[in-house]
């Protein structure tokens, strides 16, 4: 909540609670649920998957994360199967690539 030392009426508007999240309850790195669902739906739509034909269910954030996550997990399974260099994650028993020039 803010607080400030000024009445209602010298502030000329309604007073109005604001809600601040508990940022030791936020989960830092690179994790989907932190995105904004704008930056989301464009991982969506680079992906190939139409963002016309998601449903409104499917626009909560943890939906979209779902759905970048097998998206990417289907993509992977194909490349493998391809015995391809590409990935799109790896896993823990993945030879680690180093990605910098030196």
């Amino acid at each position: 909540m803010i607080h400030t030392n000024k009445s209602r009426e010298e502030m000329g508007t309604k007073s109005r609670r604001v809600v601040k999240l508990d940022n030791r309850f936020l989960e830092s790195g690179i994790v989907c649920d932190t995105k904004h669902k704008k930056d989301l739906l464009q991982i969506i739509a680079n992906l190939g998957v139409s963002v016309r034909d998601l449903n409104k269910r499917d626009l909560k954030i943890k939906s979209l994360c779902q759905i970048i996550l097998q998206e990417l997990t289907s993509l992977e399974v194909k490349e493998r199967a391809r015995d391809s260099r590409y990935k799109y994650f790896y896993g823990w028993w993945d030879e680690r690539v180093d990605l910098t020039n030196k």
